[in-house]
């Protein structure tokens, strides 16, 4: 009876340090990240394996930058941000949970470890309002050992980029993905193309409006899902916002929308059928290195 005790209590600590520390024995959960995306070793060189479709060759780095409403005073404030392959799936780890980085008090994120030679999206959002999301498209194509990407910003704007890039994605057109991103948000920040600066201007107007103004928590954009329609989608179709949870912020923005308008000589619907058109004529297009 005493030796069927003393076994009891030992399969009892053996079955707490399984569920203390899991199956390994450890409470080390560095091989439960997603090697496809993240470097474990945090090396700067290739390693065994294919780490998936673009490979693992260049090594790994740090992928960073500012999330924000699109102003210049009002960042997204611990916002969590998470990576979406190009193909629309989460980046999770062994246990299907999404891996996620928290950026700082002014917006700033970081992942580190990050594959080169990998093209995916990133997703930030104020964890109060998990809704307001907003992304950017990455690619860490021909980036060498130990690079560190730090101007990726996740912005009302850039989720505008975000959004022709995915749709670009969708129609199976041949692109250099990375340099339609760089055409793109150069064309915004130096404001020569009209339509796509309306469309990114509209975009700030309407996150700013959601965010700061009203903390409005409805879908800011369906980030390229078709069988969602955010705020923004709605705004893009004719200029106004005819979604019921809009209807505080509904006279600001498309008063704001007509002011734009008549600046820049163009329409909403002029914009967005103008910007989304496809194919594109991107100098240099050759062909992403996607994932």
């Amino acid at each position: 009876m005493k030796k069927f005790t003393n076994l009891i209590r030992v399969l009892t600590i053996v079955s707490l340090i399984f569920i203390i520390f899991g199956c390994n024995g450890s409470d080390d959960d560095s091989n439960c990240t997603n090697t496809e995306y993240f470097d474990i070793n945090g090396g700067f060189g290739g390693g065994g394996g294919d780490g998936g479709d673009g490979g693992d060759s260049g090594g790994s780095g740090g992928v960073g930058g500012e999330a924000g409403d699109g102003s210049d005073t009002s960042p997204l404030p611990y916002a969590r941000c998470y990576l979406v392959t190009i193909n629309g799936q989460t980046v999770d780890d062994c246990n299907g949970v999404t891996i996620e980085t928290e950026a700082d008090e002014e917006g700033i994120y970081k992942f580190e470890n990050v594959r080169a030679n990998k093209e995916f999206f990133i997703v930030c959002y104020d964890p109060e309002m998990e809704n307001l999301k907003v992304s950017t498209f990455v690619s860490t194509v021909g980036q060498p050992p130990g690079f560190e990407m730090t101007d990726q910003d996740v912005m009302p704007d850039t989720t505008v980029v975000s959004n022709i890039i995915k749709e670009t994605i969708k129609s199976g057109q041949e692109v250099d993905l990375k340099a339609l991103k760089e055409e793109r948000m150069s064309a915004i920040k130096n404001e020569t193309d009209p339509d796509l600066v309306l469309l990114a201007k509209s975009a700030v107007e309407l996150f700013f409006n959601m965010y700061k103004v009203e903390k409005i928590n409805s879908t800011f954009s369906s980030l390229g899902n078709s069988a969602e329609e955010g705020a923004l989608e709605d705004l893009f179709e004719d200029g106004s916002l005819d979604q019921p949870g809009l209807a505080s912020i509904k006279e600001r923005v498309e008063t704001f929308v007509e002011e734009k308008e008549t600046e820049l000589g163009t329409t909403i619907e002029e914009a967005k059928e103008e910007v989304f058109e496809i194919p594109y004529n991107i100098s240099g297009a050759t062909g992403g290195g996607g994932v």
